[in-house]
């Protein structure tokens, strides 16, 4: 019988440095609001201080394919640079603010890409390659570092609770 969880001590070869298991929200939205005055900031910190995370990605919400509108790719842009210049007034101690994406499909549901630097992707190819071959838009931003997780993979939501006769009770 092998023995109880709690009595099991790891074992740590000597030297091994202390590992920390950080927290984080891969899909975190400011709320809509002008960045240079309306939101509040304070509370923001706090709420995300509380919940006991060490890292944000902040990820606004875009809509597929923003890139086959000039006026909209432009806004996404402009939108993006206001975020993160924002994030980097803030004052420490913050959490770690990393940046991302949120791509939104009605139709498919959404994907968060993480640790995108849109600005850099846009200046290095053009959104006219990705108007050709949608799916490129996801390869790029994989190839300039980015992480895709996905969010909702399904576009029509799905009842709860799930009625079948293997449910948990």
């Amino acid at each position: 019988k092998p023995p109880a969880a709690s009595t099991v001590q790891p074992v740590t070869p000597a030297g091994t440095p202390t590992l920390k298991l950080w927290a984080g929200d891969s899909n975190y939205h400011l709320p809509e609001g002008d960045l240079k005055g309306s939101l509040d900031l304070p509370r923001i910190i706090e709420t995300i201080q509380k919940s006991g995370l060490d890292f944000v990605f902040f990820t606004p919400a875009v809509k597929s394919r923003f890139y086959e509108d000039q006026s909209a790719l432009e806004t996404t842009l402009q939108k993006w640079r206001e975020q993160r210049q924002f994030l980097e007034t803030i004052p420490d101690p913050k959490p770690l603010f990393l940046p991302g994406l949120e791509y939104v499909d009605k139709n498919n549901g959404s994907v968060s890409l993480l640790f995108l630097d849109l600005p850099l992707l846009l200046a290095d190819l053009r959104a006219q390659n990705f108007r050709q071959s949608p799916q490129l838009f996801f390869y790029s931003s994989k190839a300039f570092g980015a992480l895709l997780s996905i969010n909702t993979p399904f576009a029509t939501s799905v009842k709860l609770p799930v009625d079948a006769p293997d449910r948990y009770t």
